[in-house]
């Protein structure tokens, strides 16, 4: 019996889902789609049973909700182009230069930079 049945894991691998797509999708009442044979705890399918499972989770709202997002920012962006109209864009802050730590030591700090207090650390230098 066990010889012609599919583990989850590979039922998962070949409709590529993710386990907690597949768990939603057992959880809720869609309409066709087939009950896990449980063995020890762990769920198992026919072979013959895939075609069933894939129909399903087309229905599955999940998958449905992604795509009705999908066709919806489709058609935002058609609407866009048709009408002369661009989506809002953030302006990019501008870039800070980094100063050179071991390079030249005239370079002028970045604006707002510290001064560098001590060449050594934990002693102040009017000790040496």
């Amino acid at each position: 019996m066990m010889k012609d049945l599919i583990p989850q894991k590979r039922v998962m691998a070949e409709l590529d889902i993710s386990r907690s797509s597949l768990w939603r999708a057992i959880q809720s009442d869609i309409e066709g789609f087939p009950a896990p044979t449980i063995v020890r705890s762990r769920l198992y399918w026919r072979p013959s049973e895939l075609p069933a499972l894939r129909a399903a989770l087309d229905q599955f709202r999940g998958r449905k909700a992604f795509e009705q997002n999908r066709r919806h920012a489709r058609a935002v962006a058609a609407r866009a182009e048709a009408t002369g109209l661009r989506a809002k864009t953030r302006k990019a802050k501008p870039a800070v230069a980094q100063p050179d730590l071991f390079g030249e030591a005239d370079a002028p700090a970045p604006q707002g930079a510290e001064p560098i207090k001590s060449q050594c650390r934990g002693r102040s230098p009017s000790h040496d």
